[in-house]
């Protein structure tokens, strides 16, 4: 193939250039390096302040391959092909763009946790999987909770890497152990934890889940499980990184912590689980992988780059904490979430109406 004839990839990192997504901004070299197909002629990054679909141009930075290096520019270049969303947009967002690039736009929806909660519920062999989990909608509701639940989580429904999420325990003398990413208080009783909270609280903002007790690591260190879900070039979900977190010094795994230590996966399901049990287990896992992926392929939006966050308890049970739809690539490790994303990409520019097609007929 000619490089004139090479398809352009578009990565929207953000709402305005002054709030671009740094983490994936950088990211795209990595993906880069790492991609040996070379299938596009350009990488476009760019923000949507800076798309017009009146011109069909976008100003950004143009990552190219000139003499195996890897050069950028910055300047207005037309439409790309295809359009990869590395930010929070929603589907509602992202339907002017949709109009001109049918099919051509992935990881189209930001979902909130407690919305993937409700989609991954509809479906009944995952429904058994998901802890309970409730929206709090005021802070009597917590007071609620306090009485049903022992242990649970409050979590902010739009978030990630572990920020804002606090672990609630109901000690058996009355008090409340109440522990953060970066912090840990004790209350005195029900009460008291419900006032400090007051000052995050807003309707609908939080929710709270049930906390499952995890199988722990060397009897005192919890444990949970990463899958990395990526469309790859032939428009099919396939695994791309699976593997299992230790928490070394907090009472749960919080992603993005320094403090997680990252284990193969068939080590720790081997020293969790002493049988033949833990060949079983991982095969559910992936099983239950590719069973919340078909989840959201039912929905209307188009997801290629899927973050599933998994947990065992003690009886080898898998519960799913979270998925995230802008998962990060893990450092160092065979991650083939770095580049499916490239993969699937140019797989949609083959399908029928290609951007120079339907340009074609818009302008007619």
């Amino acid at each position: 193939m000619k490089g004139l004839d090479k398809p352009t990839l578009g990565i929207c990192v953000g709402r305005k250039e002054n709030k671009k997504r740094k983490a994936f901004l950088l990211m795209v070299r990595r993906r880069l390096v790492e991609y040996k197909n070379n299938h596009f002629k350009d990488v476009i990054v760019f923000t949507m302040d800076k798309l017009s679909l009146s011109n069909f141009t976008v100003t950004g930075e143009r990552f190219h391959w000139s003499n195996e290096e890897i050069m950028k520019e910055t300047g207005t270049y037309p439409l790309p092909d295809v359009v990869y969303i590395q930010s929070e947009f929603h589907f509602d967002e992202l339907q002017a763009l949709e109009k001109v690039l049918p099919g051509k736009v992935f990881n189209n929806h930001f979902y909130t946790k407690y919305e993937c909660i409700e989609i991954l519920s509809k479906n009944n062999y995952l429904r058994p999987h998901i802890p309970e989990t409730s929206l709090l909608g005021n802070l009597d509701d917590l007071h609620t909770y306090t009485k049903k639940f022992n242990q649970f989580y409050l979590k902010p429904v739009k978030g990630h890497s572990g920020e804002g999420i606090y672990y609630i325990e109901l000690l058996g003398n009355g008090n409340v152990n109440c522990v953060g990413k970066r912090e840990k208080f004790i209350f005195d009783n029900c009460s008291n934890l419900v006032e400090w909270f007051q000052q995050y609280f807003q309707p609908n903002i939080y929710m709270v889940q049930e906390a499952i007790t995890t199988k722990k690591w060397k009897e005192d260190k919890s444990t949970d499980i990463r899958l990395n879900m990526n469309k790859n070039g032939n428009g099919v979900w396939e695994v791309s990184f699976l593997v299992g977190r230790i928490a070394m010094n907090k009472v749960f795994v919080a992603a993005g912590a320094g403090n997680n230590v990252l284990i193969y996966i068939d080590h720790l399901l081997k020293q969790l689980f002493s049988d033949k049990s833990h060949e079983i287990i991982k095969k559910s896992i992936i099983d239950l992988g590719y069973s919340i992926c078909k989840t959201f392929d039912k929905t209307k939006y188009n997801m290629g780059d899927l973050g599933i966050d998994l947990g065992m308890d003690n009886q080898g049970k898998l519960w799913i904490f979270e998925v995230n739809h802008l998962p990060h690539p893990f450092h160092k490790l065979n991650d083939k979430s770095l580049t499916l994303p490239f993969e699937y990409a140019y797989f949609l520019t083959q399908k029928k109406g290609n951007f120079k097609e339907i340009l074609k007929n818009l302008v007619k």
